[in-house]
């Protein structure tokens, strides 16, 4: 069976961990495997060479951000779910399949 690889970052803790726990939490709920990294520093995230499913990016975060972080996630999975925290809406880059 394979896993889903989510990763959230975000530069607000709490809010990052909100997030995890409600993705993880809807996942289970649908019986899909899944393991969720957690980053609360966007240098950090986008140092990683990681393949990922899905991703939930704050976009205003420095000093990369979400948008950038996207952007090279991409290269590896072009299938990258970007949440603006600020205006509280999803932004599709790409196309996403379960």
């Amino acid at each position: 069976m394979r896993i889903l690889k989510i990763v959230v970052c975000d530069d607000d803790e709490l809010y990052a961990n909100e997030i995890k726990y409600n993705v993880m939490s809807m996942m289970n709920d649908r019986s899909v495997s899944s393991d969720c990294l957690l980053f609360f520093d966007s240098r950090e995230l986008f140092e990683q060479e990681n393949y990922f499913d899905m991703a939930f990016l704050d976009i205003e975060m420095k000093p990369y951000t979400g948008i950038e972080i996207a952007k090279k996630l991409q290269k590896n999975n072009p299938n990258i779910i970007v949440y603006n925290e600020e205006k509280k809406e999803f932004t599709v880059c790409g196309e996403f399949k379960f």
